[in-house]
């Protein structure tokens, strides 16, 4: 047993409090206070913080013993023992909630008395430091969100700095070396002409590089708006827009109807045009485009969601390198673009709470599936 533990004796009987702090003292326990009413004892386990009370069910005034416990319990985290010649199934249901740290029947020997009092302190401590565990480990995290919410904002300082500092010289390479095409392009020869043709397209392949890491950053970081989304009018608004810009391209759409989820509306946009926009690159060298968006339905599992294209395709080997940034299966040359549309989608539908999948075939086409939470 601890040395010395210190005990508060609650029990109405003056007799029996007295025959307790005898047994107590031979066990090596001290007494620092006594109370034969539940209001007394709130009292005195205030000011004392004792490591261990006895506590009698029965007792003066209008506060039992179970009801006192449950107080030192939630106030102070106390152990407390009952000591009671009450063992009814009513009496230890309700002492039952206040979770004791032991439960004597008196009569009761010196043997009992000593082996329920000393697992109630070891319970007590074992119990003690986890709850320091806890607090401990939940102020590390308070910390380390603190840390992360510092580093949030200096990666945003660092995507302005990138913005801003990295595109301006960008921008100079492009604009002079256009500038040089232009006004003295009929005094250079043609590998002098393709020269500065290969700088202002390294120059805008890098702007176009930066812009797609700006965006997937803000993607991880901006808040989530959830409501109702009907993703086959944003799937068709997103075509309409595609055959505007290419208005020569004959290619099919064939949109399913009535799709809705609930998510955020214009990250669901992001990963729409996406997912609509390399279906439309990739189907740019097939005579019979066709692109489809629609929604798989099974038996078991969520709904996902489709975009089908008779496209480029891919090989299946290399799937997992598709959502990855900067991976590409194509070369610039074949086919344009920054390398990272599909980690983009795979953040988004990722932050909703959904997976992203991609089949494909090599010169057959592509389809990419998502899930998303249902509308609510």
């Amino acid at each position: 047993m601890n040395e010395h533990p210190r005990v508060l004796v609650v029990e109405d009987e003056p007799i029996v409090a007295a025959d307790l702090k005898v047994r107590l003292d031979m066990l090596g326990c001290k007494v620092v206070g006594s109370a034969a009413s539940g209001e007394k004892a709130l009292v005195l386990a205030g000011q004392l913080l004792p490591d261990l009370v006895l506590m009698d069910i029965r007792l003066e005034g209008a506060m039992d013993g179970i009801e006192a416990a449950q107080q030192m319990r939630q106030r102070w985290h106390l152990a407390v023992v009952y000591l009671t010649a009450y063992a009814d199934d009513t009496t230890v249901e309700r002492a039952k909630v206040t979770e004791p740290f032991g439960y004597i029947l008196k009569p009761f020997k010196d043997r009992e008395l000593k082996t329920v009092i000393e697992m109630a302190l070891y319970k007590h401590h074992a119990e003690e430091e986890i709850r320091r565990l806890n607090e401990t480990l939940e102020q590390r995290v308070l910390e380390r969100t603190s840390e992360l919410q510092n580093a949030v904002k200096e990666i945003e300082s660092f995507s302005y700095s990138v913005s801003h500092d990295l595109r301006a010289p960008l921008r100079a390479m492009d604009g002079f070396s256009k500038a040089l095409l232009d006004d003295w392009g009929d005094k250079f020869d043609q590998q002098a002409k393709d020269y500065l043709q290969r700088i202002r397209a390294a120059a805008q392949r890098m702007g176009q590089l930066i812009d797609g890491l700006l965006a997937l950053s803000h993607m991880s970081r901006r808040e989530m708006c959830r409501e109702k989304v009907n993703l086959s009018a944003l799937a068709q608004a997103i075509m309409a827009d595609l055959r505007e810009r290419e208005s020569k391209r004959q290619v099919a759409f064939h949109c399913q109807t009535g799709l809705e989820a609930t998510g955020d509306e214009r990250l669901l946009r992001v990963a729409l045009e996406n997912l609509l926009g390399n279906a439309w690159k990739f189907t740019g060298k097939q005579a019979n485009a066709c692109i489809e968006f629609g929604v798989s339905r099974q038996a078991e599992g969520p709904a996902e969601y489709f975009v089908r294209d008779n496209g480029a395709g891919f090989e299946m080997a290399y799937a997992d390198k598709l959502f990855g940034a900067f991976q590409r299966l194509h070369t610039t040359s074949e086919f344009p673009g920054s390398g990272i549309g599909l980690a983009t989608v795979q953040r988004i539908i990722h932050r909703h709470g959904g997976k992203v999948r991609a089949e494909g075939d090599m010169g057959r086409g592509a389809t990419f599936f998502f899930t998303l939470p249902p509308p609510a």
